[in-house]
């Protein structure tokens, strides 16, 4: 194979070049076939062979992907939908392109966008029914979707046409494969002691790596003072050059090591928890389980998972970040409040910034995941209790203070069991850990406002 290729590229001839790209990625080079991808390109375009070009285009967003490049893979599939409408390309042959796509913006944890794409897939299909086989994967897509955005019930429906579409999971070998799982995880609070348990791994990883993270800081800090202090007696002229290329090289390292261990935690413990969440789901299709009390165990089990691997995304968002800005929580919270308006379009949301906030304030990783996870969990418990029809956000500033503001016009609760509620609770242990804190008040009939302090 090596032979071959060496010998292809030496004939210069753009037929026979065209040839070499499958067996570059058979050897897992990566970089040479999107090269050569790019060299087929522009003969195409060249010889004006517009299917050719197309077909091209989607081999190039493929190998970009398999290479890790989700945003080169994501811009590469979009240019082929451009493209489509002026090379009148067969529309059966998009459907795999909007399945990429939708897959894409998921892992860019852009749901709303991943749906959009998802049922443009779908109405291909309605138009061309003897393709409904390829709906199997979008409906997996969009099941994954759902679940970022937390309609659950959406997830499970969307789940339940891809498994009725891929009737071979119910094969007998799959059947002994649910009962040992069955086994394995025999009772919620068995299950629940597996997920906290896998959760207090991740969190005691994290902090390990943060430890190291300080140390590698430290030892690189004095070895550049050290070497600077050299330098100065030394090389004068030359100091800030090396100086500068000494940090940047610090800082990438440090956010390779951050992208690395995210994408571990993500690869492990996210494939794992998608996993339970799939056997859930299988379990109780396959056995056709009637007790209702064993259904809504299942229910809550499956709900927790998904509410773990939501929370991974976030955490996963704050370790790629040195430091989380106002403007990287302001958009967090818009994207959050953008979804949830989606979802629930009964609901008026408003969301405001005051003009007197200091954006140029920036928070820690924890810290900006604390501030994230109050809003988050009090706009939730907005949508999930209190029937409200409009939720106002409102983020403003007194005596240098800033004030995170949560009013809804809902059924509101008697104040007197705010201290049974464990979402209240985890709302002002977070704010307590900000050095903040947290204010609910609430009337029956008039609504709730939940203010964090900071």
């Amino acid at each position: 194979m090596e032979r071959s290729i060496d010998v292809t590229k030496q004939t210069e001839n753009h037929s026979v070049i065209k040839n070499i790209d499958v067996n570059l990625n058979e050897l897992g080079r990566l970089d040479e076939a999107i090269a050569t991808y790019k060299t087929e390109i522009d003969v195409a375009i060249t010889k004006g062979r517009q299917l050719e070009y197309v077909k091209l285009l989607e081999k190039l967003g493929s190998a970009y992907n398999t290479k890790g490049n989700t945003n080169l893979a994501l811009k590469t599939y979009l240019k082929i939908i451009k493209k489509a409408e002026l090379f009148s390309v067969n529309e059966k042959e998009l459907i795999s392109v909007y399945n990429q796509i939708a897959s894409l913006y998921n892992q860019l944890n852009e749901p709303v966008d991943a749906l959009i794409y998802a049922n443009k897939g779908f109405k291909l299909i309605e138009k061309y029914p003897e393709s409904k086989l390829m709906a199997a994967d979008l409906y997996l897509i969009g099941a994954e979707s759902y679940y970022i955005i937390n309609n659950y019930n959406k997830a499970r429906e969307y789940k339940q046409k891809y498994i009725s579409l891929k009737d071979s999971v119910f094969s007998e070998q799959k059947v002994l494969a649910i009962a040992d799982l069955e086994i394995k995880y025999k009772t919620e609070e068995k299950q629940k002691q597996i997920l906290i348990e896998r959760a207090e791994l991740a969190e005691q990883q994290l902090l390990i790596t943060k430890k190291n993270y300080k140390v590698y800081g430290f030892a690189g800090l004095v070895f550049t003072l050290c070497f600077l202090g050299y330098l100065f007696y030394t090389q004068k002229n030359e100091k800030n050059s090396n100086s500068t290329l000494i940090t940047i090289e610090t800082q990438n390292k440090l956010q390779e090591q951050r992208l690395a261990f995210s994408r571990d935690l993500y690869d492990n413990i996210g494939v794992h928890l998608t996993f339970i969440i799939s056997s859930i789901d299988n379990l109780k299709n396959a056995l056709k389980i009637k007790d209702e009390k064993i259904t809504s165990r299942f229910n809550t089990i499956s709900d927790f998972t998904s509410s773990t691997i939501y929370e991974l995304r976030d955490t996963i968002w704050a370790m790629n970040k040195r430091e989380i800005t106002f403007e990287d929580l302001e958009i967090r919270i818009a994207n959050f409040i953008e979804t949830a308006n989606h979802v629930t379009q009964d609901i008026n949301f408003q969301f405001k910034v005051d003009d007197n906030v200091d954006k140029s304030t920036s928070f820690t990783a924890v810290e900006g995941v604390n501030i994230y996870r109050v809003t988050q969990e009090a706009i939730h418990n907005t949508l999930k209790y209190a029937k409200a029809s409009t939720i106002n956000v409102e983020i403003y500033e007194v005596n240098n203070h800033i004030r995170i503001s949560i009013k809804d016009n809902g059924k509101g609760f008697d104040d007197e069991i705010i201290s049974l509620g464990n979402g209240i609770r985890n709302m002002k242990k977070r704010a307590h850990d900000l050095g903040g804190n947290l204010g609910v008040e609430t009337m029956i009939n008039n609504g709730t406002s939940v203010t964090l302090f900071l």
